[in-house]
């Protein structure tokens, strides 16, 4: 996840603030950051530091508590976020994908074990055929992102 966020310049800690952010859709006050990150304060307002340095978020003052300072997404952090979301998106897909090559593949490996074995396993085999015709079948009626290419 580090790798693929790294792409789009960002940091899971730093995808985590954008994240709650853009799903706020609205300022949000360093405090209610800090627990929906479950993180304390001082480690968001260096996340934020960073973010703001890099034009992805800024901050602005709280119009009903002068005390306090959220931070908001700008155009550009929005942006960010949805190329980071977008792409592990795709990872998620693509870790699916193998995730059910890899259980066919086992089947198969299995196959081929009682396949070796001779005839006297031959029934079993059979039985095992239906089970991979099984697998595959609920493999083509999955939702296309775990499905082969």
């Amino acid at each position: 996840m580090e790798e693929a966020l790294s792409v789009c310049e960002l940091s899971v800690s730093k995808y985590g603030v954008l994240r709650v952010l853009a799903e706020a859709d609205a300022a949000v006050s360093l405090s209610r950051l800090a627990r929906s990150l479950d993180c304390v304060k001082s480690n968001v307002t260096q996340l934020v530091d960073r973010l703001e340095s890099s034009g992805l978020v800024v901050r602005q003052e709280d119009p009903s508590d002068r005390r306090s300072v959220r931070a908001a997404l700008t155009l550009q952090g929005r942006r960010r976020y949805r190329c980071a979301s977008r792409l592990l998106a795709r990872v998620d897909e693509a870790m699916e994908q193998a995730s059910c090559e890899r259980a066919l593949a086992t089947v198969d490996d299995f196959l081929a074990v009682f396949a070796a074995s001779g005839s006297a396993w031959e029934h079993e085999s059979e039985k095992l055929a239906d089970g991979r015709h099984l697998v595959e079948g609920i493999a083509e009626t999955s939702p296309p992102a775990m499905r082969s290419s």
